[in-house]
């Protein structure tokens, strides 16, 4: 099984910014996959899609308000 991070730190916005490897980054956020339910690059596109939609939401998609997001 074979993990895999793509990291940026704050305030860096742009595409070329982020990091790609294979070991846990130092840096202020990353997602990171395993290959082992063989995730394809759209099961990757579409999970993060869902972490934004519920950080944009403040967290109501699970029925609280604000749990463990950062504060604007």
């Amino acid at each position: 099984m074979a993990t895999y991070y793509l990291s940026i730190n704050r305030g860096q916005v742009n595409e070329q910014q982020v990091v790609v490897g294979t070991t846990v980054p130092s840096s202020d956020f990353y997602f990171f996959w395993t290959d082992t339910h063989n995730p394809t690059e759209l099961d990757c596109v579409l999970a993060m899609r869902a972490i934004t939609r519920y950080m944009e939401s403040n967290g109501v998609a699970v029925g609280k308000i604000g749990v463990d997001i950062p504060k604007l």
